[in-house]
C-alpha cells in the first residue's frame, strides 16, 4: 500500500530542515557568545541572515530532492552531486556577473538559476552590506557585484522551493506510476 507522496516529501523536508538548522543555530550561538569586531556585522544583521538562510533551506533542500531523480545509485549521487552543483549551478553562472558587474539583467535573472546564486545575491544586497557600503560601491563605480534588495532573493528562493518540490513529487509519481490518493 505505502505512503502518499505529498506527506512523505513534506515529512522528509521537515526532517531535513531540522538537520539543516542544528549547525546553523550552533553557529549563531558561537558568534553571539564570542563577539569580535569582525563578527559585529553578523550580530547587527542577524534578522536578515535568518530570513536568507530560512529561504535558502526551503529552496535548496527541494533542489537536492529534484536531483535525486538524475542518479540511479545513491553512491554515485554522493560522489558527484556536490561537485556538479558547485561547478554547474554556482561557479559557472557567476562568470558573467564578474565580467559585467553592473548589468541589471544579470542581477535579476541569474539568481533564478539556482538557490546558491540567489543566496549569494542576497548576501550582496544593501540590507546585508549596509547602505553606506552599498552607496560607496555605487558612487565610486567599484567593480563589485552588488544587488539592490535582499527581498528579491528571498522571493526567488521561496518560489524555487515550491517549484522544485512540485517537480519532485510529479517525477516521483511518474517514476513509480502511482497516483497520490
Amino acid at each position: 500500500m505505502g505512503m502518499r507522496k505529498i506527506p512523505y516529501w513534506l515529512g522528509t523536508l521537515c526532517f531535513d530542515m531540522i538537520l539543516f538548522w542544528i549547525p546553523s543555530v550552533i553557529l549563531c550561538i558561537v558568534i553571539v557568545c564570542f563577539p569580535s569586531d569582525k563578527s559585529n556585522i553578523y550580530v547587527e544583521k542577524f534578522g536578515y541572515f535568518f530570513i536568507l538562510f530560512a529561504a535558502f533551506s526551503l529552496a535548496f533542500l527541494p533542489f537536492t530532492y529534484l536531483w535525486t531523480h538524475a542518479f540511479q545509485k545513491s553512491q554515485t549521487a554522493y560522489r558527484f552531486f556536490p561537485f556538479f552543483v558547485m561547478i554547474i549551478f554556482a561557479i559557472l553562472p557567476q562568470i558573467p556577473i564578474y565580467v559585467l558587474p553592473q548589468n541589471q539583467f544579470l542581477k535579476y535573472c541569474l539568481p533564478i538559476l539556482s538557490p546558491l546564486l540567489a543566496l549569494v545575491n542576497g548576501f550582496l544586497s544593501e540590507q546585508i552590506l549596509g547602505s553606506d557600503t552599498y552607496s560607496y560601491f555605487i558612487d565610486n563605480n567599484t567593480k563589485i557585484y552588488t544587488t539592490p534588495s535582499m527581498w528579491y532573493s528571498v522571493a526567488v528562493m521561496l518560489i524555487q522551493g515550491a517549484i522544485y518540490m512540485t517537480i519532485t513529487i510529479v517525477l516521483d509519481n511518474l517514476k513509480f506510476r502511482l497516483n497520490d490518493r
